[in-house]
C-alpha cells in the first residue's frame, strides 16, 4: 500500500493587529493584515495546483476567527481544524502525533509566509519523502518555509528558538543527533519584516505582466 500523503497549512485568519505585526509602522495594521491576506491566499493557490502532480489531503489549520469565517475566506471545501495551543513546536508536535496515528503517512507542513512557494517545489518535496525521512525549505531570515517528515519525529520541534535565525540550523542538528536522512530544498523569501516588502511588491508586479 502507498503511503498517504498529507498536506498541512497553518495559517491566521488576517485581524488587522495580530497578523504581520512586525510590519508596523512601517504599514497601518490594516495594510499589514491585507498583505497577510493576499499572501495566504497565493500560498493556497500554490497548494491546490501542486495537487495535479502528486495527490494528497489538504488540511487548514488555523489561529483567530472561526470555522465560518475560515469557510468564507479561503473556501468551503477545505478542510478545518483550529490550531492546538502551545509554542509554534508544541502546535506542530501535536498535529503530527495525532496524523501519526494513521499508519503510512507523509506529512508535509508549510506555513502562510512564503508566497514564493510554487507547486513544484510542493510536489518535490512529497517526492523527497519516498526515500528520505526528513524535507525541509530553509527561509532566508534562518527559519523554515515547509518541513515534511515520514514519520513522528517530535524531538525536531523541542525547544527550538521560534523566532529566531537560529531555527533552521537547529533543527538539521536534531535530524543528525536522530539519524535522519533530509532532502534540503532551495531557500525562500518570507515576507515578515518591512525590508520584505520590496519583494513582495516586484513579485506581485511580475505576475501582473
Amino acid at each position: 500500500m502507498n503511503p498517504a500523503n498529507q498536506l498541512v497549512m497553518l495559517v491566521k485568519y488576517p485581524v488587522p493587529g495580530k497578523t504581520k505585526t512586525r510590519l508596523t509602522p512601517h504599514l497601518t495594521s490594516q495594510q499589514a493584515a491585507l498583505v497577510h491576506r493576499e499572501i495566504s491566499e497565493r500560498v493556497l493557490s500554490s497548494v491546490l495546483k501542486s495537487k495535479v502532480r502528486v495527490p494528497f489531503e489538504l488540511e487548514i489549520h488555523y489561529e483567530g476567527g472561526d470555522l465560518d469565517l475560515m469557510k468564507g475566506w479561503l473556501g468551503a471545501l477545505e478542510t478545518y481544524t483550529p490550531q492546538s495551543t502551545g509554542d509554534l513546536g508544541e502546535r506542530i508536535t501535536s498535529l503530527l502525533k495525532r496524523h501519526y496515528r494513521t499508519p503510512d503517512k507523509r506529512i508535509v507542513l508549510i506555513g502562510s509566509d512564503c508566497p514564493f512557494l510554487e507547486h513544484e517545489l510542493l510536489a518535490l518535496a512529497f517526492d523527497s519523502l519516498k526515500t528520505t525521512s526528513l524535507v525541509i525549505g530553509p527561509a532566508f531570515d534562518g527559519g523554515y518555509y515547509l518541513i515534511g517528515t515520514d514519520g513522528f519525529y517530535p524531538e525536531l520541534f523541542e525547544d527550538i528558538p521560534w523566532g529566531s535565525e537560529r531555527v533552521y540550523w537547529e533543527t538539521l542538528k536534531r535530524a543528525t543527533l536522530l539519524g535522519l536522512k533530509a532532502k534540503i530544498l532551495k531557500p525562500l523569501h518570507d515576507i515578515d519584516r518591512p525590508e520584505d516588502l520590496r519583494l513582495w511588491e516586484e513579485l506581485k508586479s511580475e505576475k501582473s505582466l
